[in-house]
C-alpha cells in the first residue's frame, strides 16, 4: 500500500468517499478503488448524522398513546409545544394508523357566494354588452374583437367589416 491508500483509509474512519475526494483533490472514483485495493469494505450509505435538534423527550410510545386516546395531532403537539410534522413523524415510527377525522368548518373554508350581476346604469335598460364572442351586425360571423380597435371602445363589427368601412 502506497502513502496515498495509507491516507485515504485513516480519512475513510471520519469521512466519506466524496469528502475524502474533495479534500485530496481527487475523483470519488479513485478513492473508491484505492480503498476496495485495501480490502476496506464501502458503506454504500452511510449513516446520517444526527440531527441536533431532535426533541428526546418527545417518544413514539407517549405519542401514539396520546393519538389512541382520542387527542388530535395539533392538540398533541400543542402539549409538547412542538410543529404537527414532529408529531406526525413519531406516529409514523409507531406504525400508528391515522384516522380520518372531519375538519372543522371555519368562515374561510365556507363556500364564498357567487357576484351579483353587474350593476346597470342609470337610463340604461340593460347593462353594457360584452365584447368577447358575439355577432357582427353587418354579415353575422362570431368574430367581434375583444379589443378595442382604432379607438373605439366596444364596436360591434367583425375586423373585415371594419376595414371596409361598413357602418350602421
Amino acid at each position: 500500500m502506497d502513502a496515498l491508500t495509507k491516507k485515504i483509509v485513516k480519512l475513510y474512519g471520519t469521512m466519506n468517499c466524496t469528502e475524502i475526494a474533495e479534500y485530496l483533490e481527487m475523483s470519488r472514483g479513485a478513492v473508491t478503488r484505492r480503498l476496495k485495493s485495501a480490502n476496506v469494505q464501502i458503506i454504500r450509505n452511510p449513516p446520517k448524522k444526527q440531527n441536533i435538534n431532535y426533541r428526546l423527550d418527545i417518544t413514539p410510545e407517549q405519542v401514539s398513546k396520546m393519538y389512541s386516546q382520542g387527542m388530535t395531532v395539533p392538540s398533541i403537539a400543542d402539549a409538547f409545544n412542538c410543529k404537527t410534522g414532529t408529531i406526525y413523524r413519531r406516529l409514523r415510527t409507531a406504525d400508528v394508523k391515522l384516522i380520518k377525522r372531519p375538519r372543522k368548518s371555519s368562515q374561510s373554508q365556507q363556500k364564498k357566494e357567487k357576484p351579483q350581476k353587474p350593476i346597470i346604469k342609470p337610463g340604461l335598460e340593460q347593462p353594457p354588452p360584452k365584447a368577447t364572442r358575439k355577432k357582427c351586425i353587418r354579415c353575422g360571423i362570431n368574430t367581434v374583437p375583444t379589443k378595442p380597435v382604432r379607438g373605439h371602445i366596444l364596436t360591434r363589427l367583425c375586423a373585415r367589416c371594419f376595414e371596409k368601412g361598413e357602418d350602421e
